[in-house]
C-alpha cells in the first residue's frame, strides 16, 4: 500500500502542508525540517507518484488563474428531461 503524506505528516508531527511543501523543495520549509520529513518519508517507505504531482501542480497553477468567484451549472428538469441549463455566476 502507498505510503500517504498524511502518515508521513502524522509520524513528524507536523501538517500535510509543510510534509508536501517539504517533499517539493519548498524554499518555506527549513532544512532541518526537510530533512526530518525526507527521513520519515525514507523510513515509511514513501515513493513519489509522478502522475499525482503532474495533477497537484495544475490545479496549483490553476488558482492563480484571471477567474475569480463561483461558478454553478444547475440542471433544472424540463419538458424534455435535462435538457433546459441555467448557468449562474
Amino acid at each position: 500500500m502507498a505510503v500517504s503524506l498524511l502518515a508521513i505528516a502524522r509520524r513528524a508531527g507536523l501538517s500535510k502542508t509543510t510534509v508536501s511543501r517539504a517533499l517539493r523543495g519548498s524554499p518555506l520549509v527549513r532544512t532541518k525540517t526537510r530533512s526530518r520529513i525526507k527521513s520519515v518519508a525514507r523510513l515509511l517507505g514513501y515513493t513519489p507518484t509522478p502522475l499525482i504531482g503532474v495533477v497537484m501542480a495544475s490545479l496549483r497553477r490553476a488558482r492563480h488563474a484571471t477567474f475569480a468567484g463561483n461558478f454553478a451549472v444547475v440542471f433544472v428538469p424540463g419538458p424534455r428531461g435535462f435538457g433546459d441549463v441555467i448557468f449562474a455566476e
